[in-house]
């Protein structure tokens, strides 16, 4: 693109590149901001309703619309203005303010779907205007409906600007703005979902009070006697085939490798450089471990290598793990697609999944939880008793992973955790989501910003759990 010539307006196009290529300074936030209101509590009608959102296709749509011009305008030397990322974290930003819980995804018939209160479908349609005088226009729906997949109130938010002389000069994020304030009015003030929350509220003043929080040593004790044993594969590639070498990957691996045997876990299967090939991992994971596993089992999967994300022809990006002999040229032919981690839900028997990938990738971003927080006690003795296919990846797309101190940070940090640290009520053991909770915030501010973990639950609503050593149970 950055050899296109417009002969016709020379002058113009050439004050538009002198516009848009001005350096601004970042505008630098609270690492911690994002993490101190997810614990924050929750207040308003809603505060009680756990919240699913499905992005309709269109809004999919809009995201690949959105990313080919920020693409476009990068190339020219104008702002990243585009960026999709902007819808979904703006949306979620304003509903975890109002719910008890917000988990978004993509397909409205995902098995192991989490359960919720209220589902909305997220309609977003986008059109930017690349030429002056043209229009912006941003059309927000947030279709509510009940358990019974029957609509309850709709939610709509407009937003549009003109796309001022000469072209290129930014003026998405004055539509951007005005459909969002729209959309937010809309959901304050929605009646018939608030007469939904108001009605399950009366049918539940005569209901039984909920469990009180279970005592820390009977928690404590209940979590050390879970049935079933604890598998791992830890894979660490630092000499790739076709990529360029990693330094610290393998030593990530040998680290955590070592931090397993002294975790209770029964079988720690390790990959270095050479033996982490792609038909290795996959006969590993579903052959040599999973005709072993039996339904109480728990499956640990760290990865510690390359990963890539690569646009889709219509829109939206997938993630793969790059094994040592995958070529980033050809993903998807010789490497592991991040959709195979959903799928692993389905074909692995243990309950309890959880993958630790020290990569960073784009494509969970619109799955991750809303939330962050540490799981209650109370809530805690319902989730080991169901089903959870959770990740835990170093960061977005287009972040280094930072290393530091002979490993990555992320890996360094997960170390940190899984050993203890981050067992914060002193219960003798670490939850994956109070593990994420604890790494998020240490990991952004230990990389002043460059590197902002993702984590998600994929399928279902269990919790994995790290089970100290009896000496260090608190």
């Amino acid at each position: 693109m950055s050899g296109i010539a417009f002969r016709n307006a020379a002058g113009v196009a050439l004050a538009a590149v002198l516009l848009a290529g001005c350096v601004t300074a970042p505008e630098y936030k609270d690492p911690l901001a994002a993490f101190k209101q997810a614990q924050a509590p929750k207040e308003g009608p809603y505060a009680g309703l756990a919240l699913r959102v499905v992005l309709s296709e269109n809004t999919q749509k809009s995201m690949g619309h959105m990313d080919s011009t920020n693409r476009m305008s990068v190339a020219w030397g104008g702002r990243p203005d585009y960026e999709p990322r902007q819808l979904t974290d703006r949306l979620k930003e304003l509903l975890e303010r109002r719910f008890r819980s917000v988990t978004i995804v993509t397909d409205t018939a995902a098995p192991g779907a989490p359960r919720a209160d209220v589902t909305m479908i997220f309609d977003a349609r986008v059109t930017i205007g690349t030429v002056s005088f043209t229009q912006n226009t941003i059309e927000l729906a947030g279709i509510f409906t009940d358990e019974a997949q029957q609509p309850i109130e709709t939610v709509t938010g407009k937003g549009s600007s003109t796309v001022p002389w000469p072209a290129f000069i930014p003026s998405f994020p004055e539509a951007f703005k005005q459909a969002f304030a729209e959309f937010e009015k809309g959901l304050d003030g929605a009646g018939k979902l608030r007469e939904l929350v108001a009605a399950r509220g009366a049918g539940r003043k005569t209901a039984a009070r909920p469990a009180a929080p279970a005592d820390p040593a009977a928690l404590a004790g209940r979590v050390r006697a879970l049935p079933g044993r604890a598998w791992a594969l830890v894979v660490g590639i630092n000499r790739y085939r076709h990529a360029e070498p990693l330094n610290y990957a393998v030593n990530d691996a040998r680290a955590v490798a070592a931090a397993l045997g002294r975790l209770g876990f029964s079988d720690v299967r390790t990959l270095l450089d050479e033996q982490a090939t792609k038909a290795a991992i996959e006969q590993t994971i579903y052959g040599d471990l999973k005709d072993k596993m039996g339904p109480s089992d728990r499956l640990f999967v760290f990865f510690a290598g390359h990963g890539i994300s690569v646009p889709l022809p219509r829109g939206g990006e997938e993630g793969y793990l790059i094994p040592v002999d995958g070529d980033p040229e050809r993903p998807e032919l010789t490497a592991i697609p991040m959709d195979e981690i959903k799928k692993m839900g389905k074909r692995v028997p243990a309950k309890h999944i959880f993958f630790a990938i020290d990569s960073c990738f784009s494509g969970f971003a619109l799955t991750r939880d809303a939330t962050l927080a540490a799981t209650p006690d109370a809530a805690l003795l319902s989730a080991l008793e169901e089903p959870v296919v959770q990740v835990l990846t170093a960061g977005r797309k287009g972040q280094k992973a930072v290393e530091t101190e002979g490993h990555g940070l992320f890996t360094r940090r997960l170390l940190d955790g899984i050993e203890g640290r981050a067992d914060r009520d002193r219960r003798g053991f670490v939850t994956v989501t109070q593990l994420a909770a604890w790494l998020t915030p240490r990991v952004t501010r230990d990389s002043e910003g460059r590197q902002h973990p993702q984590f998600s639950a994929l399928e279902g609503e269990g919790d994995f759990v790290f089970v100290l050593p009896a000496q260090d149970a608190r």
